[in-house]
């Protein structure tokens, strides 16, 4: 039995393909852009850093500067805030690595290319 793929959703960075052959159906998720080592890294950064904020909460009674912990949702905004700006950041210094789209991908992959 012969694959085949059906392109279910596409978008710019990302196309969801369900190929159908004598081992069932699979969903494949063809990631259009992947970061480099760069873009990466400064990634990793953002994991390890971003979950640890806090926001000012005025002052203990000898008048030094009194934090608390971002509640879930402050913590989500302003880590999606933080990966919008970097992504966009990544892209002007060219650190995203284009891909092509599943149809041209297929056809690379046959033999003889």
């Amino acid at each position: 039995m012969k694959s085949k793929t059906h392109i279910i959703n596409h978008r710019d960075d990302t196309q969801i393909v369900l190929s159908s052959g004598f081992d069932g159906i699979k969903t494949i998720i063809h990631y259009r852009q992947l970061p480099n080592q760069c873009a990466s890294f400064a990634m990793e950064l953002l994991r390890v850093h971003s979950g640890i904020t806090s926001q000012a909460d005025g002052e203990d009674s000898t008048g030094r500067s009194k934090l608390r912990r971002e509640i879930p949702a402050e913590a989500v905004k302003y880590a999606c805030e933080i990966a919008a700006l970097a992504f966009n950041e990544f892209k002007d210094r060219g650190w995203l690595i284009p891909l092509p789209d599943w149809k041209e991908t297929e056809e690379l992959a046959k033999p003889g290319n």
